[in-house]
C-alpha cells in the first residue's frame, strides 16, 4: 500500500509542475534602454545589464519601442538594438564588432561564455521602428541591451522593452526524475 501513496504522490506532483499556463507564463521585466553620450565608447557596442538572468534553452520573448536618434549621417545602417548573454554581471559591457564594407551589420563579438540574443538593423537616423521577437538562450547569464555607435556623443532618445523569460521545461523533468527513479524502487 505504500508503493501506491509513493506512486500517487509523485503523479501529483507530476501534474502540479507539468506545463500549463500559469506554470508557462514566465517572468515578466520592463527595462529601459538609453544610449550612452560617453565618446569614450565609439566604435564599441556599448551595453547596459537589464538585470535579468536567464540559463540556456530558456525562450526569451523581447518586445521593444522608441526611438534614438544617433546623430549625423554616419553608419546608418548600424545595427541598432542588440542583445547579448554574459555569465559577467557588470553594469556595462563594452564588445566590439564585425564590420562589413563600410557599414556595421552584424552582432557584437561575444567572449568566452558569451551569446548572442539577438540584433536588428536600423533602418534610419530615426530609429522608430518596434521589436517583437522569440529567442532562445544559448547560455547562462545576464541579459544585455544596448547598441553599436561610430559616435556616441550626439546620441538622444530611449527604447522601452518588456523581456519575458520562460524557463527552459526539461529543468523541472531533471528535478523531478531522482523522485521517479525513488518512487519506481519504493513500488517493488
Amino acid at each position: 500500500m505504500n508503493g501506491v501513496r509513493m506512486l500517487l504522490l509523485i503523479t501529483a506532483i507530476l501534474a502540479a509542475a507539468g506545463p500549463s499556463s500559469t506554470a508557462r507564463a514566465g517572468s515578466i521585466y520592463d527595462f529601459t534602454c538609453i544610449s550612452t553620450r560617453n565618446p569614450a565608447f565609439n566604435n564599441h557596442a556599448h551595453m547596459l545589464n537589464a538585470g535579468i538572468q536567464v540559463s540556456i534553452g530558456d525562450l526569451v520573448q523581447i518586445q521593444g519601442t522608441g526611438q534614438i536618434h544617433v546623430g549625423g549621417p554616419y553608419f546608418v545602417m548600424s545595427n541598432f538594438d542588440m542583445g547579448l548573454v554574459s555569465p559577467t554581471n557588470a553594469v556595462e559591457l563594452m564588445r566590439n564588432y564585425h564590420a562589413v564594407v563600410s557599414n556595421y551589420v552584424t552582432a557584437p563579438i561575444p567572449q568566452a561564455g558569451e551569446s548572442v540574443l539577438f540584433a536588428s538593423d536600423r533602418v534610419s537616423l530615426f530609429d522608430d521602428h518596434d521589436i517583437s521577437l522569440w529567442v532562445t538562450a544559448r547560455s547562462s547569464g545576464y541579459v544585455y541591451i544596448g547598441m553599436f555607435d561610430h559616435q556616441f556623443a550626439d546620441n538622444t532618445g530611449s527604447h522601452q522593452f518588456r523581456i519575458t523569460v520562460i524557463p527552459e521545461p526539461s529543468t523541472i523533468m531533471l528535478v523531478l526524475a531522482p523522485l521517479l527513479i525513488l518512487g519506481r524502487r519504493l513500488v517493488r
